[in-house]
C-alpha cells in the first residue's frame, strides 16, 4: 500500500470484485493522478477469490473489507465513509482511462475551487470488439460535503448534485454490457432488475430510477413493460416538467419498443403523435426524429421519411457544435457520432430508391462516407446502392465507393446475386452496372472479372484490351478454369486464346485446377460443363502434357456422368474391370512419362497422384484376377478407392457385382448337384418296385414328392404300386 498523503484534494474510490483481467489496466489508468495530484485511494474488497485484492494492493491507500448485501451504494459509502479528500471520485474496476490530464490539470491549476461537482463519460461498449458504442455522462465527481452520500442499490448516483459543473472530454472504456453469450446478458440483468423493481415499489415516480429499468427490459425485448414504464416517465414529466433527462430517455425509446417489435404501423403512428406533442430535451426530439426516418422506410411512407432525414441532418449540425451535456442522457449520445449520421445516409439511399427519387438516392450515396473502415452497410444497403447504379447515368463516385466495397470479400455473394438477377430481367440496366465495375480502378481478380465480360460482351472491337484482361485475370484467379457466370463462351466468342497461358501453369497447380473443375462440374446436364474445355483445349493443335491431362480428366468425368445416368443394371463386373483397366492404363501411360517406372509398385504408389495411383492398384487387380487370386483381387480394389475418393463408387459397384455373379454360379451348381441326386433317388424307388418292397417305395416317393411337387415322373412311379 502507498503512504497516505497530507492534504488530500481527490479521494478515489473503488469497488473490486474477481476482475483479474481488467483491475491492473484500471489502477494504471489512474496512476497518473496518484502520482501527480495530492490523492488517496480506497478499494472496497466486494469478496475477491481470483487475486485482485493482490494487484489492488500495490496501488491502494487503504482495503476496506465489505460483505456484499446486493446494494451498490452500501458498498460505495462503506469506502466514502474513509474518504478524507476535498473531492471523492469512484470508478469500477472493469473500466480505465486513456488519458487522465484534463483531471490532474482540473486539481493542479485550482479549477476544482470553481464548481461543485464534475462529469466525465464512460464509453459503453456493445461488443468486445470495440466498434459499436455509446457515450453516457458519469457524475462521479463531486465536492465532499457532510451529506455526500451514494444512493439507489443499482445504477447508483453519487449527491447532492450542485451546480457549477465541470464537464471533461475525457472518457474511460468500459465493456461490462459487453455480453459474450446471451446467458451472460440474462445473469446480469436478472441481478439489476429485482434491485430497481423494489426501489420502484418503494417510490413509483422515482425518474432516476425508471429510466434504468427501462434500459434493461429494453434489452430484454419486454416491449409491453418497456412501454408502460416509458408512458409513466412521459405523463411524470408532463405533470411537473422535471426530470427532462430522464423523460426525454423515455420518450425516445417508447418508439424505439415499437421498432424493436417489428410493428413498423404502430411505430408510425405513435412516433407522430410524440413527435407533435414536442420532447423534453433537443437530445431526445434529434433522437426521436432519426429513429422516424427508419420507422418510414419500413413502413411505406418513403417521401415523408427524406423530410425527417433532413431535419435530423438540421438538428445534428445544430447540437454537434453546442448540445447541454445533461441532455445527453444514457446513450442518446449516438445520435451525435459520425457513424450514426453514416447509417442515416444508408436510410436515405433507400427511401430515395424506394420512391423512385434518384436525385435524393444520389445525394445520400454522395454523403456517405465509403471510406470507413471497417465499412458498415445495412444488410440491404448494397442491393439499394446497386439498384441506383442500374437506373443511374454512370458517375465515376459510383465506381469509386465499389473499389472500397470490393475490398470485403462478405459483400461479394450479394454483389454477385445482383448481378445475376440483373442480367436476365434488364439488359440496359445489366450494362449500366456492369459498366461500373469496367470504371472502377480495384484490381482484385473479383472486379477483373467482371471488368473482362463487359469488355467482351460490349467492346468487342478492344480486342486487345480484352485480351489484356484475360492474360490479368489468369495471374490473379486461384483456378481460371472455374470461371462462371458464361465467362469462358464470351472468351471463345472472341476468339480468345489462353493456350499460352495453359501452358505457363506449373504442372502440380493445373493438375489441381482441372480435377477442382471436373467436381465442380460433373452433375451438370447438357454440355455446359464442357464449355471451358472446348474453348481453352479442343482448338489447341500442338498438345502438350497440361490439355493431355485435361482431355483424360474429362474422359473421366465422362465415363462418371455415365454411370449416374445409365445406372448399373447393365454392367458386368468383367465388362466394368476392363473398362477401368483401359482406361487408367491411359493414366498410367501419362504419369509415367513424369515419374520413374519404380514408383509404380503396390509398395510406392500412394505418392503418386491419386489417378496414377488407381490406374496401379487396378492394373494389380486385372492380373490378381487373371491368376485366379480372388482373394487378392478383392483386397485390391478397396485400396484403390481409398487411394482416389471419386471413383469409390466404381469400386463399390464392381464388389457388388462379382458378389452377385458369385452367388448366381453357387446357385446354379447347387442346383445341378440336387437334381442328380433326385434321378438316383428314382432309379432306387424302381428298384424297390422290381423287389417287390411297395412300403418302402411308396415312402420314399412320399418324401421326394416334398421337394418335387408335382413332378410326373413320381407320379408315374406311384401308379405302379399296387
Amino acid at each position: 500500500m502507498r503512504e497516505k498523503n497530507k492534504n488530500i484534494k481527490v479521494t478515489i474510490t473503488m469497488l473490486v470484485s474477481n476482475r483479474i483481467n481488467t483491475i491492473r489496466k484500471c489502477m494504471d489508468s489512474i496512476k497518473p493522478i496518484l502520482q501527480q495530484v495530492p490523492s488517496e485511494l480506497i478499494v472496497v474488497d466486494t469478496g475477491c477469490t481470483d487475486g485482485s485484492i493482490d494487484v489492488a494492493e500495490e496501488y491502494a491507500d487503504e482495503i476496506v473489507k465489505f460483505e456484499w448485501c446486493n446494494d451498490f451504494s452500501k458498498a460505495r459509502n462503506a469506502g466514502l465513509e474513509r474518504a478524507s479528500g476535498e473531492w471523492v471520485m469512484s470508478l469500477d474496476d472493469d473500466e480505465w482511462f486513456d488519458d487522465v490530464s484534463e483531471i490532474i490539470d482540473f486539481f493542479q491549476t485550482g479549477e476544482y475551487k470553481r464548481y461543485n461537482r464534475a462529469i466525465y463519460v464512460v464509453r459503453n461498449y456493445a461488443d468486445m470488439e470495440g466498434l459499436n458504442w455509446s457515450d453516457s455522462n458519469a457524475g462521479r465527481m463531486v465536492k465532499r460535503l457532510p451529506n455526500t452520500r451514494y444512493t439507489g442499490k443499482v445504477h447508483e448516483w453519487l449527491g447532492p448534485l450542485q451546480e457549477p459543473t465541470k464537464f471533461f472530454n475525457t472518457f474511460v472504456h468500459h465493456y461490462g454490457y459487453a455480453f459474450q453469450t446471451t446467458e451472460e446478458h440474462r445473469e446480469h440483468t436478472k441481478r439489476n432488475l429485482p434491485l430497481m423493481e423494489a426501489e420502484l415499489k418503494d417510490d413509483p415516480e422515482n425518474m432516476r430510477v425508471i429510466p434504468q429499468i427501462v434500459q434493461e427490459y429494453y434489452s430484454l425485448k419486454m416491449t409491453k413493460r418497456v412501454l408502460e414504464l416509458c408512458a409513466r416517465a412521459m405523463e411524470i414529466y408532463q405533470r411537473n416538467h422535471q426530470y427532462s433527462y430522464g423523460a426525454g430517455y423515455c420518450y425516445n425509446f417508447s418508439l424505439r419498443a415499437y421498432m424493436q417489435a417489428e410493428d413498423w404501423d404502430a411505430a408510425y403512428e405513435w412516433g407522430k403523435k410524440i413527435l407533435e406533442e414536442g420532447a423534453p430535451t433537443s437530445m431526445a426530439l434529434m433522437g426521436t426524429v432519426r429513429e422516424m426516418v427508419t420507422v418510414c422506410q419500413n413502413s411505406g411512407n418513403y417521401r415523408e421519411g427524406l423530410e425527417y432525414l433532413e431535419k435530423y441532418r438540421e438538428m445534428y449540425g445544430i447540437l454537434q457544435k453546442k448540445v447541454n451535456r445533461d441532455e445527453i442522457y444514457l446513450d442518446l449520445s449516438k445520435y451525435l457520432k459520425e457513424q450514426e449520421l453514416d447509417f442515416a445516409y444508408m436510410n436515405g439511399i433507400a427511401l430515395g430508391v424506394l420512391a423512385g427519387d434518384w436525385d435524393a438516392a444520389g445525394k445520400y450515396f454522395s454523403l456517405k462516407d465509403w471510406d470507413a473502415s471497417p465499412l458498415i452497410l445495412y444488410p440491404d444497403t448494397l442491393d439499394y446502392v446497386m439498384k441506383l447504379w442500374r437506373e443511374c447515368s454512370f458517375r465515376q463516385e459510383f465506381a469509386d465507393a465499389l473499389d472500397e466495397i470490393v475490398r470485403n470479400e462478405p459483400f461479394h455473394k450479394q454483389i454477385t446475386g445482383n448481378i445475376q438477377k440483373c442480367s436476365t430481367k434488364d439488359p440496359s440496366a445489366y450494362r449500366r452496372l456492369m459498366y461500373v465495375f469496367a470504371a472502377c480502378r480495384d484490381a482484385s481478380a473479383y472486379t477483373v472479372r467482371y471488368r473482362l465480360m463487359y469488355y467482351a460482351q460490349y467492346r468487342e472491337e478492344e480486342r486487345e484490351k480484352i485480351r489484356e484482361l484475360v492474360k490479368l485475370l489468369w495471374t490473379k484467379d486461384a483456378n481460371p478454369l472455374l470461371w462462371g457466370n458464361g465467362m469462358w463462351p464470351l472468351i471463345r466468342r472472341n476468339q480468345i486464346s489462353v493456350v499460352e497461358e495453359i501452358r505457363m501453369t506449373n504442372l502440380a497447380e493445373w493438375f489441381t485446377q482441372v480435377r477442382s473443375w471436373l467436381e465442380m462440374n460433373i452433375g451438370r446436364e447438357g454440355d455446359e460443363w464442357d464449355d471451358v474445355y472446348t474453348t481453352a483445349c479442343r482448338d489447341n493443335e500442338q498438345e502438350g502434357m497440361h490439355c493431355s491431362f485435361w482431355k483424360l480428366k474429362r474422359e473421366e468425368g465422362i465415363m462418371r456422368r455415365k454411370l449416374r445416368k445409365q445406372g448399373t443394371a447393365w454392367m458386368t463386373s468383367q465388362w466394368l474391370l476392363k473398362y477401368l483397366n483401359e482406361f487408367y492404363s491411359q493414366m498410367w501411360n501419362f504419369f509415367s512419362h513424369i515419374y520413374r517406372e519404380e514408383m509404380f509398385e503396390y509398395d510406392t504408389a500412394t505418392v503418386l497422384p491419386p489417378e496414377a495411383a488407381f490406374a496401379v492398384y487396378i492394373r494389380l487387380a486385372v492380373q490378381r484376377k487373371q491368376e485366379g487370386d480372388d482373394m487378392g483381387y478383392l483386397q485390391i480394389l478397396p485400396k484403390a478407392a481409398e487411394c482416389y475418393p471419386p471413383m469409390k463408387e466404381w469400386c463399390k459397384i464392381l464388389l457388388q457385382k462379382e458378389k452377385e455373379e458369385h452367388l448366381s454360379k453357387r446357385t446354379l451348381a447347387e442346383e445341378n448337384e440336387f437334381l442328380i441326386l433326385a434321378a438316383q433317388m428314382k432309379q432306387k424307388v424302381r428298384e424297390l418296385i422290381n423287389d417287390g418292397n411297395f412300403d418302402a417305395a411308396r415312402q420314399l416317393i412320399l418324401q421326394l414328392e416334398k421337394l418335387l411337387p408335382g413332378d410326373r415322373e413320381l407320379m408315374a412311379l406311384m401308379e405302379m404300386i399296387p
